[in-house]
């Protein structure tokens, strides 16, 4: 009963409203069906703006959370639905880069990143139309800025706000953050993986 009650809150609230973050960090207490069924886009009749910032408020959370096992696949939906929200890549991209600063070392990043690189690939593969073009193109926003924030790279900007909304400063930072990340030791082992057709 308490998880209905929490849920049916959810409405309530704007992503910036000042008890938000209260209401976020009871919220990520539920059990998953009930957070699933809250942030997941997929089940949605609509995704808005609106849903979507609280989603992927609520979802970064979970992410960021020490039990987390695959802290970034909580992401990976609210990614998936901005994709065609151009005006809510910014606020996911800011978002995407705190989570990563919390869990930089956890060792399914790796993994993670290649299954965002087979996405990209598919969504390019499939390109018909101005959807998948611009999808692919936050897409390789997405990977870029976690490979910058990744290898700690993001400490050369002026702020991570900075790394997440300006793309010339993701792309000036990209090079030298790949190198740098491949070079660590659980990241060397995907070299021969990445495969770009």
């Amino acid at each position: 009963m308490l998880s209905l009650v929490i849920e049916g809150m959810l409405g309530n609230f704007e992503a910036d409203h000042e008890f938000f973050p209260a209401y976020v960090e009871c919220a990520v207490e539920l059990p998953t069906k009930y957070l699933e069924r809250m942030t997941s886009p997929s089940v949605w009749w609509e995704v808005t703006p609106h849903k979507l910032r609280q989603s992927v408020g609520i979802r970064s959370a979970l992410a960021r959370r020490a039990d987390s096992e695959v802290p970034l696949v909580w992401l990976n939906e609210c990614i998936d639905a901005t994709a065609t929200l151009t005006g809510e890549q910014s606020t996911v991209l800011l978002n995407i880069a705190i989570v990563m600063c919390d869990c930089r070392d956890h060792e399914t990043n790796c993994r993670w990143a290649l299954e965002l690189l087979g996405q990209i690939q598919s969504v390019i593969n499939n390109k018909t139309n101005r959807d998948s073009q611009q999808a692919s193109l936050f897409l390789c926003d997405v990977f870029i800025l976690s490979v910058v924030v990744l290898s700690g790279y993001n400490c050369l900007a002026l702020s991570l706000e900075n790394v997440s909304y300006s793309r010339e400063t993701r792309l000036q930072l990209f090079p030298h953050a790949l190198v740098n990340l491949l070079a660590c030791e659980q990241w060397s082992s995907i070299t021969n993986q990445v495969s770009w057709k």
